[in-house]
C-alpha cells in the first residue's frame, strides 16, 4: 500500500463562526423509525376480517339473497385463499432466497417491504372473514347481498394488491432495480444527516471529560446497535442539565461489559433510568440511521460479481456507479454532525459519525483486492476517484489521493505479471 489511511480523523474539522439554528436538522435525521412488527399488522387484519363479517351478517334490510349459495361462495373463496397465501409464502422464500445467493445476504429490502407484510396479513383477513362469514350464515334461509359482495370485492382487493407485491418482487431479481433502490434508501439517509455544505458553521464543542458522572455499560448479550431514540435520549440529559458522549455509532456492536456511554455533569443520581428502552438492537444492520450499510450492499453485490464463480465485471460496474452517486452527495457536505443539541440549542450529546476517509473506506477499500484481474473495473473506480476530487475540498484530497496512487500501484504490479 502506497500511504497511510487514516481512520476516524479530524479531517471534518472546521466551522469557524457562530451557528445559529432555530430547527435541529440532524436530530430529526436521527428520529427513531417506529417498527410495526408483522404479527401486530396480520392480528389486525384478521381481527377487522372477523369483525366485519359479524357486521355485515347481522344486517336485514336492502337486498337479500339465499343463504345456500353464498355458503358455498365464501366456502369456495376460503379455499382458494389458502393456496394463494401459500403463493405468496413460496415467492417470498425464493425472493430472499435469490437475493442472498446471488446478490448479498444483508439485502433485506423486500423481506422488509411493508408491502408483503400487508399482503400477507389482508389475504388472511379475508379468509378469516369468508370462514366467520360462513359460519354464521349456515343455517339461515336469506342474508343481505351486502356479505357476498363485501368478500368478492376484498378478494378483488387482494390480487390488486398482490399484483403489487409481484412488481416488487421482479424489481427484487434484477440488478438494475436493486442497486437504484439500495443507492436510493442510502441518499435518502445521506440527505436528511447532512444538510449543511462544507465550510458551515457548526454547534459548539463540546469538552466534558473532567467532570465524568458515570459510564454505561451494556449489561446485554452482544447485539449490533441498530437505532437510538436520541430526541428523547437529548431531553433526559437536558432534565439533568447533563451531557454525554456515545461511544457506539448505529451498525456497530454494542458488547457485552463495555461501555457505550459516558455521562458528563449530572447529579449521582443516575439520569437515565431504563435507557435501555432508547437503544433498538438486533442481528442485522439497517438504513435508518446508518450511512454506511448502502455501501456495505453495493460492496457485496460488486464482489461477488467479481468473484471467479461469476465473473461479471459489468455487474461490479454497475455498483461502482452507485457507489459513486453516493461519494458525490457526501464529498460537497459538512460531515461533522457529531454534536446534537436539546430543544433550547444546548449542546448534549456527542458520538462520532464517520469521516471521510471511513465513508472511502467502506465505498471503494474492499475493491482493491479483487481488482487486478479486472483492468475495466480497475479503469472505472480510477474515474471514480478522480471524478470525486473534482468537486471535494481540497481538505479531503489527501484520502483521495493515497487511493489513486494505491490504484496505480495495483495496475503497475499487473502490467509487470503481464509482461
Amino acid at each position: 500500500m502506497t500511504g497511510k489511511r487514516r481512520r476516524r480523523g479530524h479531517e471534518n474539522g472546521g466551522g469557524a463562526g457562530r451557528y445559529l439554528l432555530r430547527n435541529r436538522p440532524e436530530v430529526q435525521a436521527l428520529r427513531r423509525r417506529r417498527r410495526f412488527h408483522t404479527s401486530i399488522i396480520t392480528a389486525a387484519y384478521i381481527c377487522v376480517g372477523a369483525g366485519l363479517a359479524v357486521g355485515v351478517v347481522d344486517i336485514g334490510r336492502g337486498p337479500m339473497v339465499a343463504a345456500a349459495p353464498v355458503v358455498q361462495l365464501l366456502g369456495a373463496v376460503a379455499g382458494g385463499l389458502l393456496t394463494l397465501i401459500g403463493i405468496v409464502i413460496s415467492l417470498l422464500f425464493l425472493v430472499i432466497q435469490f437475493t442472498v445467493t446471488a446478490q448479498s445476504p444483508r439485502l433485506n429490502l423486500f423481506r422488509d417491504n411493508l408491502l408483503v407484510a400487508h399482503l400477507f396479513g389482508f389475504l388472511l383477513g379475508v379468509l378469516v372473514n369468508a370462514v366467520v362469514a360462513a359460519a354464521l350464515v349456515v343455517g339461515r334461509q336469506t342474508v343481505s347481498l351486502v356479505v357476498p359482495a363485501l368478500v368478492i370485492t376484498l378478494v378483488v382487493a387482494g390480487l390488486v394488491l398482490l399484483r403489487a407485491v409481484q412488481v416488487t418482487a421482479i424489481r427484487a431479481v434484477q440488478l438494475a432495480p436493486i442497486l437504484e433502490d439500495v443507492a436510493a434508501r442510502g441518499r435518502e439517509v445521506v440527505d436528511a444527516l447532512y444538510v449543511r455544505p462544507v465550510g458551515a458553521a457548526r454547534p459548539p464543542q463540546l469538552q466534558p471529560e473532567s467532570d465524568l458522572c458515570r459510564e454505561v455499560r451494556w449489561e446485554r448479550r452482544t447485539t449490533r446497535l441498530r437505532q437510538v431514540d436520541f430526541p428523547e435520549l437529548l431531553s433526559r440529559l437536558a432534565v439533568e442539565d447533563a451531557h454525554a458522549r456515545l461511544l457506539v455509532a448505529p451498525g456497530e456492536l454494542l458488547r457485552e461489559g463495555a461501555v457505550f456511554l459516558r455521562i458528563y455533569g449530572a447529579s449521582d443520581r443516575a439520569p437515565l433510568e431504563g435507557m435501555a428502552e432508547l437503544f433498538e438492537v438486533g442481528r442485522e444492520r439497517t438504513f435508518d440511521q446508518d450511512p454506511t450499510f448502502a455501501f456495505r450492499l453495493l460492496n457485496d453485490i460488486a464482489l461477488r460479481a467479481l468473484s471467479p464463480a461469476v465473473n461479471d465485471p459489468y455487474s461490479a460496474i454497475q455498483a461502482i456507479d452507485e457507489i459513486e452517486s453516493l461519494l458525490r452527495a457526501l464529498a460537497v457536505r459538512d460531515l461533522g454532525v457529531g454534536v446534537l443539541q436539546d430543544e433550547n440549542l444546548v449542546a448534549r450529546l456527542v458520538f462520532e459519525p464517520p469521516t471521510w476517509d471511513d465513508y472511502l473506506h467502506s465505498a471503494v477499500d474492499e475493491l482493491f483486492d479483487v481488482v487486478d484481474a479486472a483492468r475495466s473495473v480497475r479503469q472505472r473506480l480510477e474515474e471514480l476517484l478522480e471524478h470525486i476530487r473534482t468537486i471535494a475540498p481540497e481538505s479531503r484530497w489527501e484520502a483521495i489521493d493515497v487511493r489513486r496512487a494505491e490504484l496505480d500501484e495495483i495496475g503497475g504490479t499487473t502490467r509487470t505479471a503481464g509482461s
